[in-house]
């Protein structure tokens, strides 16, 4: 019962969340800087593919809709950028802001 509430719960903060896009902007960066954001992205990809499994003990643990929804929001912004790679397009900076 309470892992269908907390689902339920990260789907709601979820659908919340997918409503307000992040404003991204295609930064003109150093080849330096983007190597930066490459390596980075790479070490977050194994994080990136745990975040929906830890997403209902994050909610039974702490209750927060805000963490829940930073966490969600970081998913799809290293999501964003991996997909934008490819055309050679840089959403973040290398501090990933």
């Amino acid at each position: 019962k309470e892992e269908k509430e907390a689902l339920a719960m990260i789907n709601r903060i979820d659908s919340k969340g997918r409503e307000i896009k992040i404003q991204y902007h295609d930064f003109d960066l150093s080849e330096d800087d983007k190597r930066q954001i490459r390596i980075k992205l790479q070490e977050f990809i194994p994080m990136y593919k745990k975040v929906d499994e830890i997403l209902p003990y994050i909610w039974h643990y702490t209750r927060s809709c805000q963490g829940t929804y930073r966490l969600l929001s970081m998913k799809y912004m290293v999501e964003d950028q991996l997909n934008a790679l490819p055309s050679g397009k840089y959403l973040v900076k290398p501090d990933l802001s």
